[in-house]
């Protein structure tokens, strides 16, 4: 019987490669956040507070939402894709 891998489990090393090439190529990539969830934030409707961003990727909701007073926690199984955000 094959023992558990946090990293098989999650399939990390396939994630880390993808934030490792263009991201330009990344579908699910904006370099801003939609404007459908800007006007959310900025209608007030959503108050800022603790915000746990699941699946963050390069941080661009998270560090969106964290310049508009919340105080975002981003987590994603890419230790490559945390790396990257953390240079921004």
């Amino acid at each position: 019987m094959e023992q558990y891998s946090p990293e098989r489990a999650s399939n990390a090393p396939k994630w880390d490669k993808v934030y490792a090439g263009n991201h330009n190529e990344i579908p699910w990539n904006f370099e801003e956040a939609p404007v459908w969830f800007q006007e959310i934030i900025q209608s007030g409707w959503v108050k800022p507070g603790k915000t746990l961003d699941v699946g963050c990727g390069l941080g661009n909701y998270a560090n969106y939402l964290s310049s508009n007073g919340f105080d975002v926690l981003g987590v994603d199984f890419s230790q490559k894709a945390i790396e990257t955000n953390q240079h921004k």
